[in-house]
């Protein structure tokens, strides 16, 4: 049985996707995530940190604007939706542009000379996400 949380969110490191005043909703009961979903964790100075999955072994979260690694020490929960105002958006879909972030936010590690290009298009397919879910989620309720 799942238990949500609704947490409003602060930061930029997720961001279009995920902006400031957003309100993400969490289930606290739920460590089941693949990579590419997105998930609360705490790091080693106990603050707590929504972030995507880019690797589960080790557990290796990061920002879709962060150009490192968080230090995660427990994971808190899975973040089910995204609230922008009236519209929630499905945070964890099977989608290529879930892949895709990944995919970025990997080379984004690994390669510091094109970190601004990977970033450039991280945010782009935020951007496309969003217009998806205005489409098909509009009026949604949980």
């Amino acid at each position: 049985m799942s238990k949500k949380n609704i947490i409003d969110f602060n930061g930029i490191s997720m961001s279009p996707l995920i902006k400031e005043g957003n309100k993400i909703i969490v289930d606290i009961r739920s460590s089941t995530f693949s990579i590419g979903d997105i998930i609360i964790v705490m790091d080693k100075g106990h603050e707590l940190i929504c972030h995507r999955v880019i690797s589960k072994s080790p557990l290796v979260t990061k920002g879709d604007r962060s150009l490192i690694d968080d230090q995660t020490q427990s994971i808190v929960g899975v973040v089910t939706h995204i609230q922008k105002g009236q519209l929630f958006i499905e945070a964890n879909s099977i989608s290529l542009i879930k892949y895709i972030q990944v995919f970025l936010s990997q080379k984004n590690r690994l390669n510091t000379q094109g970190r601004r290009l990977f970033l450039v298009l991280s945010i782009l397919l935020s951007l496309i996400e969003i217009k998806i879910a205005k489409k098909g989620l509009r009026n949604h309720t949980l």
